[in-house]
C-alpha cells in the first residue's frame, strides 16, 4: 500500500464539504490518508488515533462521502479514485476487496461508484455478474458473461497505449466507458468515445447523468442524451451531482444499514443540511 495520498480541491474545497463540522473534515482527510489502494479503510483505528467522535463518522456516511461495508466499521471512500491514481507496479489489492464486491452485488450498482481501473479490471476478469437496471417487466436485468478473453486483452492493450497510470483523465474516462457499457448492455461506438473524451464536466455529475439514461428506453441510451441531460443541468446552474440530487422532488435521504445515531444527532442534521 502506498504511503502517499492526495486530496483534491474538487472534493475538499466545495461548499458541501466545508459546511461539515471541522472534526468531520479532519476525520475525512485522515481516512483518505489511511485508505488502502482500493479506497477501503478501517475507520475505528483512525478514530482512536485522532480521538474523533463517532457522530462525525456517521455524518460522513449520511452525507455519502463514505459507504459502510460491514458492521466492523470498514468503509469505502467514494471520492478516493477521483483524488488518487495508483500505479500498476505499486498497487496492492485490498484485504477487504470482497466486502466491496459483495456491496456491489447487494446494491445492484445503483451507487455511482468510481472504482478505479485496477478493481474494474478485476471485476471484468472474474466476470462478476451483478444487476443493473429494470427490464420492461420490472425485473432486474443481469449482466451476462459477455466479456471475452479477446476483449479483455484489447482493453489492456488500449490502456497501455493511452498511459492509464500517468493520465488521471484517461483513467476516469475508462471508468465512465465501463459504466455506460454495463448499464446500456452494449459497446460504445468510436464516435461516442470521442464525444465522451470531449466532456469537461465534474466526474460524479457525468456518472449521475449516465445512470439517468439507464432509466430510458434503449434507443435513448446514447451520448446525445447524456449531453442533453448535462446541458439541462448546466442551464439550471447545477455543477455537482449533489445539487441535482437535492433538487429532485422525489429525493429521500439514503438509508444506511448498520448505522446507529442518537436522536440528538439526527435533530442536529438540519444545521449541516446542504
Amino acid at each position: 500500500m502506498g504511503n502517499r495520498r492526495m486530496l483534491s480541491k474538487t472534493v475538499v474545497q466545495t461548499q458541501r464539504f466545508l459546511r461539515l463540522p471541522l472534526e468531520a473534515q479532519a476525520l475525512y482527510c485522515h481516512l483518505v490518508v489511511n485508505a488502502d489502494d482500493d479506497g477501503i479503510v478501517e475507520a475505528f483505528p483512525v478514530m482512536r488515533m485522532i480521538n474523533a467522535n463517532e457522530d462525525s463518522l456517521n455524518l460522513l456516511t449520511l452525507k455519502q462521502y463514505l459507504l459502510l461495508l460491514n458492521n466492523e466499521m470498514v468503509y469505502f471512500i467514494k471520492d478516493f479514485f477521483e483524488q488518487n491514481i495508483i500505479k500498476a507496479d505499486r498497487y496492492i489489492p485490498s484485504s477487504h476487496r470482497q466486502l466491496l464486491i459483495d456491496y456491489l452485488k447487494d446494491n445492484q450498482l445503483l451507487e455511482c461508484l468510481n472504482l478505479g481501473p485496477r478493481l474494474i479490471n478485476y471485476l471484468q476478469n472474474t466476470r462478476l455478474q451483478v444487476g443493473t437496471s429494470l427490464d420492461p417487466d420490472g425485473n432486474r436485468n443481469i449482466i451476462k458473461d459477455k466479456i471475452s478473453k479477446d476483449r479483455i486483452g484489447k482493453d489492456k492493450l488500449s490502456q497501455d497505449k493511452i498511459g492509464l497510470d500517468s493520465d488521471p483523465i484517461s483513467s476516469r474516462r475508462t471508468d465512465d466507458i465501463w459504466l455506460m457499457e454495463t448499464l446500456w448492455h452494449r459497446e460504445l461506438t468510436q464516435h461516442e468515445k470521442v464525444l465522451l473524451d470531449g466532456l469537461t464536466v465534474n466526474d460524479s455529475l457525468l456518472q449521475l447523468a449516465i445512470h439517468k439514461t439507464a432509466e430510458l428506453e434503449p434507443k435513448k441510451q446514447n451520448m446525445s442524451y447524456v449531453k442533453g441531460i448535462l446541458m439541462n443541468w448546466e442551464a439550471r446552474g447545477f455543477i455537482t451531482a449533489d445539487q441535482v440530487i437535492v433538487s429532485e422532488k422525489d429525493y429521500r435521504p439514503l438509508e444506511i444499514s448498520n448505522v446507529e445515531v442518537s436522536e440528538d444527532f439526527i435533530a442536529a442534521m438540519d444545521i449541516w443540511k446542504d
